[in-house]
């Protein structure tokens, strides 16, 4: 199960760093967006479900439903979008409420992945999920990858 999610995510990361030879172009952040939401963006609907169950205080059960589209959705929809960065962000700090900090550092590296890719390396978005990877570090106690995630995160913000 999180290996298909990994290698999927590899794949993401692989396909956008084997362009990096080409120019990128000069869009500003609003332009990203609006070019990567241009794909259907399946995520949406999940994540408004996920938020719905976490409002409803039943926590396991937005865990379980996230995962129930992560293991049974089309590879279509792996497409980055806004939304699946805030899936994987959203299912991190789940994770790290459930004391459960090894799933949450896993959700949040690539909450940092989708987000990256659809936005660019500057976003608060970015910066918020470098922030709590660095407090999921500090929790396990490995303190130098916790420093570095955290400052990583304030140069962003």
């Amino acid at each position: 199960m999180w290996f298909q999610r990994i290698l999927v995510l590899f794949c993401l990361a692989y396909s956008c760093w084997s362009c990096t030879d080409q120019p990128a172009p000069n869009l500003d952040s609003e332009e990203r967006i609006s070019s990567s939401a241009d794909t259907i963006d399946y995520w949406q609907p999940v994540l408004d479900s996920v938020q719905a169950l976490y409002a409803a205080d039943q926590l396991e059960a937005a865990i379980d439903t996230a995962n129930h589209y992560f293991d049974n959705v089309a590879t279509s929809a792996w497409l980055p979008t806004p939304s699946l960065g805030m899936l994987w962000h959203r299912l991190g700090v789940f994770h790290y409420l459930l004391d459960e900090y090894d799933e949450a550092g896993l959700c949040f590296r690539s909450a940092i992945v989708v987000r990256e890719l659809v936005r660019c390396h500057t976003t608060s978005e970015v910066g918020m999920s470098y922030h709590n990877l660095g407090v999921v570090y500090k929790e396990k106690g490995n303190y130098l990858d916790a420093i570095s995630a955290l400052e990583k995160a304030a140069r962003i913000r």
